[in-house]
């Protein structure tokens, strides 16, 4: 039994999918819309990535539902698969041609929560053609400005290379 296995009990594959289709439905949805195209790009890529049948897709949508503590669960990724996880977060937020401040919130959040150092996922985000790194810098900037815990938020370069 691997880790996904004793993590979420059943097929570990299926689980791995419905945690980053969990993850991916509230990215989604972050901007205050679901457009078609973030639901085209999840499905094809949770197909192709995943080698997931239309069954096999109902299943792992029917167990995202059921997810719990998403974040201890994606600590517990390998590497590769954290790597996975936020290429599909990162396409998926791009799919509808813009990538709002609210979804790099949404991704900087789990970066944050996760460990990995923000300013290599900004760099990345904001080289995409469908980011508009001024609109980022400002959702970033409201966030720290609102932020009533004692979480240090640290100083990020938002510009294209």
């Amino acid at each position: 039994m691997n880790i996904f296995e004793k993590l979420m009990g059943g097929n570990s594959d299926l689980d791995k999918w419905a945690l980053f289709f969990s993850l991916g439905y509230g990215l989604a949805g972050s901007d205050g819309e679901f457009s078609k195209s973030e639901g085209h790009f999840s499905g094809a890529f949770l197909r192709e990535k995943g080698n997931l049948s239309d069954a096999d897709l109902k299943k792992v949508i029917e167990k995202s539902q059921n997810i719990k503590d998403p974040i201890e669960k994606v600590q517990k990724l390998s590497n590769d698969d954290q790597l996975e996880l936020f290429k599909y977060l990162i396409g998926l937020a791009s799919a509808d041609g813009k990538f709002h401040g609210n979804e790099y919130l949404a991704i900087l959040a789990l970066v944050f929560a996760i460990g990995i150092d923000p300013q290599v996922i900004t760099n990345i985000i904001c080289n995409l053609d469908t980011v508009d790194p001024e609109e980022l810098r400002k959702a970033y900037q409201k966030m720290i400005d609102e932020n009533t815990t004692e979480f240090v938020f640290p100083a990020l370069s938002f510009k294209k290379n």
